[in-house]
């Protein structure tokens, strides 16, 4: 797979924490409409910044020069030339960067992107406080991308992932294990003959509700030494990492293949009762699942959590028992 300069600038620019978690775009408007994109820091000449993000450590801008090929130092001169351009803007567009930016507008953190360097012009760009990165322009299928859409489409869900509150793995690893002893502390209380996992450290072969595991949800349900539901974040590109929803699946619906009539009955029955309490439950056939869409806000609100959890396992057990 090959991948060309635009496509590293879009995904840079729809991804900046791929640079650093701490990196996003400021407002300001650039040449494209785009806020952070082909910023014009000239004068009397236009002259364009590639990409313009904000460090939200200390607010200062972070200027991004992209360069199709090698790095070579007239690349350095010409980033060193936006950063002082940056301290002599015209009134009008300094009110601008003060405002995003504070007094801090004047004094730009610089990366220079390119295909390569040598150890010669990174010495000279870092000397000058300019940090260099650089990329590969072609991926081999085995790093599980063949084609740009595959790629993007992964960076989608990593997006998503950063925007459902957790902006860390490690930041998730704990947020999970507090909403499995949330789980259990209403399993405790409610329900004695429904057990889940103790702890996310704990999931193995034999007891997930399905083959990924951390860093997303994957909580089961065991009712009569039985999975009863399971909770997930991912599954595959059918039911992907949402940041708004994740998923409850009532995986045993499809298990009594000699009940099949009844089944469907009770499948129709769960939809319909399901829909009352403002619930979708959708069957996938060819998964042979059938599941409910929670919407994420539930997770930060303790008494809608607990109440959506009572009625998704009491609905369980009652189909349950009738299959």
């Amino acid at each position: 797979m090959k991948i060309t300069e635009l496509q590293i600038e879009n995904i840079i620019y729809e991804s900046p924490w791929l640079l650093d978690e701490r990196f996003i775009i400021p407002k300001i408007s650039g040449s494209r409409g785009e806020n952070g994109r082909q910023i014009n820091v000239g004068k009397e000449n236009n002259r364009f910044i590639d990409l313009l993000f904000k460090d939200t450590r200390d607010n200062r801008p972070v200027i991004i020069e992209l360069k199709k090929g090698k790095i070579i130092r007239e690349n350095i001169a010409q980033t060193l030339e936006y950063r002082a351009l940056i301290t002599s803007l015209n009134e009008e567009s300094k009110e601008k960067w003060i405002t995003e930016f504070g007094q801090n507008y004047y004094a730009p953190k610089m990366i220079l992107i390119g295909s390569e360097a040598d150890e010669d012009t990174i010495l000279s760009a870092n000397l000058t406080g300019i940090e260099v990165r650089t990329f590969e322009t072609t991926y081999d299928s085995k790093i599980g991308f063949e084609t740009f859409k595959d790629l993007k489409s992964k960076l989608k869900e990593w997006n998503s992932l950063r925007n459902s509150g957790n902006r860390t793995l490690i930041d998730r690893e704990e947020w999970i294990e507090n909403l499995v002893e949330r789980i259990n502390h209403i399993l405790n209380k409610e329900f004695k003959e429904v057990t889940t996992i103790n702890s996310p450290h704990y999931i193995n072969s034999k007891k997930c509700f399905y083959s990924y595991t951390f860093p997303f949800i994957n909580i089961p349900f065991f009712y009569k030494e039985e999975i009863l539901i399971g909770l997930y974040e991912y599954y595959d590109e059918l039911l992907p990492f949402d940041e708004k929803y994740f998923y409850c699946d009532y995986d045993f619906l499809f298990e009594k293949e000699s009940k099949k009539e009844l089944t469907d009955e009770i499948i129709s029955l769960a939809k319909k009762r399901m829909e009352k309490l403002g619930y979708e439950l959708v069957s996938y056939p060819e998964y042979e699942i059938s599941v409910l869409k929670l919407p994420r806000t539930i997770l930060e609100n303790e008494e809608e959590f607990k109440k959506t959890i009572k009625i998704v396992i009491n609905t369980a057990i009652e189909l349950f028992d009738k299959l």
